[in-house]
């Protein structure tokens, strides 16, 4: 069992570990940006102990999501596989920002 963690860790620090991808296309790189806005917003609002920002911010990482499948439309495979991969940074990101802000 112990095997199994230690593998699934080494996997998410690889991801963790993965450099800022470029895009070719316009919408991809504006939707990678709108999310470096969305995270930086959501960290000055923890310090700040804003919740109603807080809450603004999470309803926009929420809208931010849920738009990344009409984003993926717009690659080809290879590209999609790259996005999924650094989508699932992103993600992680994101969830340790509100593990801790969460405390």
């Amino acid at each position: 069992m112990q095997e199994i963690e230690d593998e699934r860790q080494n996997e998410i620090e690889e991801i963790k570990n993965i450099d800022k991808l470029s895009f070719h296309n316009k919408e991809v790189e504006k939707h990678l940006a709108d999310f470096d806005k969305i995270y930086k917003e959501y960290l000055q609002n923890f310090e700040t102990k804003d919740d109603a920002a807080i809450s603004k911010s999470m309803d926009a990482y929420s809208q931010w999501a849920g738009n990344t499948a009409a984003i993926m439309q717009e690659l080809n495979n290879d590209e999609k596989t790259e996005l999924v991969r650094y989508l699932a940074k992103l993600s992680i990101q994101w969830g340790e920002a509100y593990t801790e802000s969460s405390k």
